[in-house]
């Protein structure tokens, strides 16, 4: 697994980070989300190419992504729903 970390700012309301929640779970191979302020991080299935958030067209629409950077998780990572809204399987 990987995580997806970026900054983002909302086009709309400068408060509405956390509203890309439901957008990113609609990206094949998101696996969880967490919103901290201005920051997002998305944990990415294995195979799935962080580049399918970065420049997925709804998320681009309202929400300016300032910087981005990959992190690899490696197998032994649990991403436990007490840090991550996690999407079902």
């Amino acid at each position: 697994m990987k995580k997806l970390i970026l900054a983002v700012r909302s086009k709309g309301c400068a408060n509405c980070i956390a509203t890309i929640v439901p957008h990113l779970f609609r990206i094949n191979g998101v696996k969880g989300v967490r919103v901290k302020g201005r920051i997002v991080e998305v944990v990415l299935e294995d195979g799935a190419s962080p580049d399918l958030v970065v420049g997925d067209d709804t998320v681009r629409s309202y929400y300016e992504i300032l910087d981005w950077r990959v992190v690899e998780l490696g197998d032994s990572v649990n991403v436990s729903s007490s840090r991550y809204q996690l999407v079902a399987k």
